[in-house]
């Protein structure tokens, strides 16, 4: 398999197994809510083993696909913001809510990178999946710093939260698809910008 398409897979298969994770840990949490729950909060707990071995899982996939795409892509600035993504979430698992700071820095640094992965791709995918890279890459941003402001806009944090993370994991998901169905030849599709 070209490494265009296996870094798709990758991407394909750590997003929607991060999601169904996700949901299902929400479900299994007592009490938890969409709006006043953090992500994270399924970190700890009775879904700590779901929620943080899925999301090491997903980073890992990320970081590969960094690195299958490293030679494919000219634009080196959107190879290291995906790499730095999948080190990120990779922190989000390793470190949960219970040590805050290393928390806060691997979260923030995933929702950051994230946003910027889906901004970047603009530049290296083909109209019109390019246009939808940027909408969510944008719409990831934004969320952001609304969120980092405390400005919920009546969803709460935890739905807030969910506005910056559920763009990029649609991204990742729609970026391996993409990528799937791409020649797998560096230049024919991935790289149509450039040539």
């Amino acid at each position: 398999m070209p490494k265009i398409r296996l870094a798709g897979l990758l991407l394909c298969i750590g997003n929607i197994q991060f999601l169904l994770a996700m949901t299902i840990a929400g479900a299994q949490y007592p009490g938890y809510s969409i709006a006043s729950n953090f992500i994270s909060d399924l970190g700890l707990g009775p879904t700590a083993l779901i929620f943080n071995l899925s999301i090491i899982f997903l980073g890992i996939c990320i970081l590969i696909a960094a690195i299958l795409l490293y030679h494919a892509s000219p634009w080196w600035l959107f190879n290291i913001a995906l790499g730095m993504t999948g080190i990120a979430a990779i922190g989000v698992g390793l470190f949960p809510e219970n040590l805050w700071i290393f928390h806060i820095i691997a979260a923030a640094a995933t929702f950051l990178f994230g946003a910027i992965s889906a901004l970047g791709s603009y530049y290296v995918t083909r109209a019109p999946f390019s246009y939808i890279c940027l909408f969510l890459g944008l719409f990831s941003i934004v969320s952001f710093i609304l969120f980092a402001g405390s400005v919920f806009t009546g969803i709460g944090p935890g739905g807030m939260e969910r506005m910056i993370a559920y763009p990029v994991i649609l991204w990742g998901i729609a970026l391996g698809g993409y990528l799937m169905g791409s020649s797998g030849q560096p230049g024919m599709d991935f790289l149509s910008r450039y040539h």
